[in-house]
């Protein structure tokens, strides 16, 4: 009569269970192919667009760098031409103002000399921009940035030769991966609404504390998304994605097709224009050594001998221009060449 009500007073006892279980996806509607395949276009995409930014590098770094030497003969050829002022006006007693004739001329070839230093002065800014640009893109110091003499189109020639046909650049390349991966959204978004078929299989192990059992199952299984207001229309906005991505690269070749053209067009125009002015440069130097002879008998003023030397400026500063230009034209071609390459080059 003393016992323990052992119905409402049980003993304590331990139970564990173990599972381990496989689920393996046979088909998911494509979601897990469009996704590895978008992966390889982003990886695609990214690797043009580091190649477009070296490419841009690459152009902007022979520009200041065959720059640097127009500049310098540039400014060595406004040198010259203020030396020539200079000993003329030093030869010569002009800045009397009761000779009108020889006052004025005296005036032009002072206004002349402003104009000479003005335009050195112009050059040494623009050369220090160039280092400062051409040391940030290569990392170099200014001080430690000096270029090798080597002709204009010897240069061009070697790094920058015309393509012979035009390429797709880097740029639209990566445009070009990246619409490739939109169009693999759409897949990705209709395979939400596509069956997934899998297998299973799981093994349990129940142990107590009178014995040790276990059990297993396996079997296959379907599952499909038949209502889901959150994914509602995102096929649509997927493929209309794809569609703004199609136009924007097409957008972009018909750019490049008429940037190319456009550069074909103005290469052949500055070339032209600077053989005319390295013509027009050597004629005009021999017209200042005529034009000094012909001062000297008194058949010309001095106003007309510096008007002379303004001109020989106005051809100097068209030859600098021209040089920029046509070298920015020709590194612009790099863009579209197939197979590019790039030399290691030492800017010392």
């Amino acid at each position: 009569m003393f016992a323990k009500d052992t119905l409402n007073h049980p003993g304590s006892n331990t139970y564990s269970r173990g599972s381990l279980g496989l689920d393996f996806s046979i088909y998911e509607g494509g979601a897990s192919q469009a996704m590895s395949k978008l992966q390889e276009k982003r990886a695609l995409g990214l690797k043009f667009e580091k190649a477009n930014i070296k490419d841009q590098e690459y152009i902007q770094s022979a520009r200041f760098y065959r720059g640097l030497q127009s500049l310098t003969e540039f400014r060595e050829r406004i040198i010259n031409l203020n030396k020539t002022e200079s000993k003329f006006q030093s030869g010569y007693q002009l800045a009397n103002k009761n000779n009108p004739v020889g006052y004025t001329g005296y005036l032009a070839l002072k206004s002349l000399k402003n104009r000479l230093l003005a335009m050195e002065k112009e050059t040494d800014a623009q050369v220090f921009e160039f280092k400062e640009s051409l040391s940030l893109l290569s990392g170099l110091e200014t001080t430690n940035i000096k270029t090798k003499n080597i002709d204009l189109f010897e240069f061009l020639n070697l790094h920058f030769p015309k393509p012979i046909a035009q390429e797709e650049s880097s740029y639209t390349k990566a445009m070009t991966a990246y619409a490739e991966g939109e169009n693999l959204k759409s897949d990705l978004e209709m395979a939400k609404f596509l069956p997934k078929v899998g297998v299973y299989s799981e093994a349990n192990a129940y142990s107590g504390s009178r014995s040790t059992q276990a059990a297993y199952n396996a079997g296959f299984y379907v599952q499909m998304n038949l209502y889901s207001p959150k994914e509602q229309g995102s096929v649509e906005e997927a493929k209309l994605q794809a569609e703004a991505y199609r136009t924007k690269l097409d957008e972009a070749r018909e750019r490049e097709i008429s940037t190319f053209n456009n550069l074909k067009t103005r290469e052949v125009t500055l070339f032209e224009n600077y053989q005319l002015i390295k013509e027009s440069i050597k004629n005009q130097e021999e017209q200042v050594i005529y034009m000094q002879r012909l001062f000297q008998s008194g058949a010309i003023s001095a106003i007309q001998f510096a008007e002379v030397l303004n001109r020989s400026a106005d051809l100097a500063k068209s030859l600098l221009d021209t040089e920029l230009n046509y070298l920015q034209i020709r590194s612009e071609f790099h863009k579209f060449q197939n197979g590019k390459t790039y030399e290691s080059e030492s800017t010392n």
